[in-house]
């Protein structure tokens, strides 16, 4: 067995090496080789040497240095509204990366009939996202945080490229008015077409919240409806002047506006024969006198109203002077005559009660007529009798509207009697079913009205307060052809279709038909 043994000697090592017998004979000495080489001074090993243990030092494991783990956002945190909970900075940093990839898309507008495209990038800027990273990693050290996505958006831009599509979107409203040719009475409609508008700043905010969203890839404006406006007044007495151009005779017309106290007329000044339509001068005469109605009267006015019933209005003539014969009736006619005088309606009257010719005649009592020409040309045939015009009428119904408002000259002059509720009751039995088929011809089912109209051979008319949805309006249409010309009314007094027809003329003066935009 050979060992290593280090000798140190005067400061140097020598390396010898010996050859140990594992075992030698009893009372054999060897001697070692090398100790001659030993100095005096240091005793020769001993012939029997005992070994030593000698002492080794085992060296301690050092565990291995850990690899530090790179810091990672808290869970719930975000980042310019990107869930980076549990991402490394750099993982951070490409999922905003990626989200904002994404915000720089083509934006497809829809507005109306126009379509165009904004691309968000041009419009938008969006932050550095380095310096996003490093603001939410400083401030998320400990904590989730929420770190929200600020842009800058060039509102101006996109404002001038809504002005750009702004002529493509928007559309002006338009009256007008359609004729029908192929019609016995050429029907005219007032037609309108409601127009568009675009609220520029709204349609940039729209678009705005649009572009940080990228799931949105496509919006629609809101546009605005824009109703048109009522037309002139001017623009319907034209209408009815042409349209009035094709009755073979004489037309007139008389039309209020409730709402804002304008009226036009055509030939309004015109006399007519009153016929039926006077039995609403004698149900005002009447309420005026009595106040109010018993249960005959009222059941003689029902008659008056919906069946034109003529005895029963000369009836009410007479009850309302306190009488009930013929010449009490005469006598009713008279004062309702300068009721209807202090009213300012010059024209309208009655001299005679309903059929009482012949038994005035009779007695001697059949006063004198009016002058074969009244008023205004083109002058009618009127009864010299019973006597109105379109104007005159037209404005005792506008009168009967303001009292059941409370106001007017009926409650200025005879209110003793009449107010708000008494005119109230006259509309309402005004508004009775009846007589469909003239006035109430050209207006839609379902809409008030208040009317009363009449007829000769000669003449048609009907006068009436229409509660139109877009506003209240009187209306007075009286027609006259004489005989030569073939008469207005047959034997069976058919209404001519010509009435309905001018009342459409009016009702979509004030409803007009509308259009799609």
């Amino acid at each position: 067995m050979r060992q290593k043994i280090v000798l140190m000697i005067g400061g140097l090592f020598v390396l010898a090496l010996a050859a140990f017998p594992l075992l030698a004979p009893a009372g054999t000495v060897r001697r070692h080789p090398t100790a001659a080489l030993l100095p005096s001074s240091i005793p020769a090993p001993s012939a029997s040497p005992s070994p030593s243990a000698t002492s080794t030092t085992v060296p301690t494991l050092v565990p291995p240095t850990p690899t530090p783990q790179p810091w990672r956002f808290a869970e719930n945190s975000e980042v310019a509204g990107v869930a980076v909970g549990g991402l490394t900075t750099e993982e951070a940093r490409a999922a905003v990366a990626a989200s904002f990839a994404e915000l720089n898309r083509p934006l497809q507008i829809h507005a109306a009939n126009d379509v165009f495209a904004i691309n968000v990038g041009d419009v938008l800027t969006l932050p550095a996202i380095d310096m996003l990273i490093v603001q939410a990693s400083r401030a998320g050290q400990q904590r989730a945080i929420k770190l929200p996505l600020h842009t800058q958006v060039n509102r101006q831009q996109i404002l001038d490229r809504l002005e750009q599509e702004r002529p493509k979107i928007e559309v002006p409203v338009a009256t007008s008015v359609l004729s029908d040719a192929k019609a016995l009475t050429q029907t005219f409609t007032f037609v309108t077409r409601p127009g568009l508008s675009l609220d520029l700043p709204a349609a940039a905010d729209q678009i705005t919240n649009a572009l940080v969203d990228s799931s949105v890839s496509s919006i629609t404006l809101t546009t605005n409806v824009v109703v048109p406006p009522r037309p002139k007044l001017g623009e319907l007495e034209q209408v009815l002047e042409q349209h009035a151009s094709l009755w073979h005779g004489v037309a007139g017309f008389y039309v209020y506006d409730m709402r804002t106290g304008q009226s036009i007329g055509y030939h309004d000044d015109t006399v007519f024969s009153g016929a039926s339509v006077m039995k609403v001068p004698i149900m005002i005469f009447t309420y005026a006198r009595l106040g109010t109605l018993n249960d005959q009267q009222r059941e003689w006015l029902r008659l008056v109203i919906n069946e034109s019933r003529n005895l029963e209005a000369n009836d009410l003539l007479a009850a309302a002077v306190g009488g009930s014969t013929t010449d009490d009736a005469l006598v009713g006619a008279s004062q309702m005559s300068d009721m209807l005088r202090n009213l300012g309606l010059k024209h309208t009257y009655m001299i005679i009660p309903y059929e009482s010719g012949d038994y005035l005649i009779q007695n001697s009592k059949l006063p004198g007529g009016g002058p074969p020409e009244e008023g205004s040309p083109p002058f009618t045939d009127a009864d010299g009798y019973v006597r109105t015009t379109p104007g005159e009428m037209g404005q005792l119904f506008v009168m009967l509207a303001q009292c059941s408002e409370g106001q007017g000259p009926l409650i200025e002059k005879y209110g003793e009697h009449l107010n708000a509720a008494v005119c109230k009751e006259m509309l309402d039995a005004l508004r009775t079913p009846h007589d469909q088929a003239r006035m109430v011809a050209g207006i839609p089912v379902g809409v008030p009205v208040a009317h009363k109209g009449g007829w000769t051979e000669d003449f048609q008319g009907d006068v009436g307060i229409v509660d139109a949805p877009n506003g209240r309006y009187v209306a007075a249409i009286y027609i006259y052809r004489n005989a030569d010309d073939g008469f207005v009314s047959d034997a069976d007094a058919n209404p001519s279709p010509y009435l309905g027809d001018f009342s459409h003329t009016i009702y979509t003066f004030f409803n007009p038909v509308a259009t799609q935009p």
